[in-house]
């Protein structure tokens, strides 16, 4: 993980869009908490459910077309 990094997945863990299982250079069982996640998620298809719809709410998938597109317009189409 990089610093920038920390605040959003807490975020996301907050708000449900996945298990957050801390900052692996500061969590010494990281590893263990993710496979404990996994478990969960796996074993409850609901939450498995509520968590990807809670991730869709955040996030819809353009991001990166929306970003060629920004990018296209202040810089031109190249090629």
């Amino acid at each position: 993980m990089a610093d920038n990094q920390v605040p959003g997945g807490e975020k996301f863990g907050e708000l449900g869009a996945f298990i957050y299982a801390g900052d692996v250079r500061d969590n010494d069982g990281f590893f263990y908490d993710v496979l404990n996640a996994v478990k969960r998620v796996a074993g409850d298809i609901s939450l498995a459910r509520k968590m990807s719809r809670k991730a869709s709410e955040i996030a819809d998938g353009h991001g990166a077309e929306r970003m060629v597109k920004e990018l296209e317009n202040i810089f031109g189409r190249q090629g």
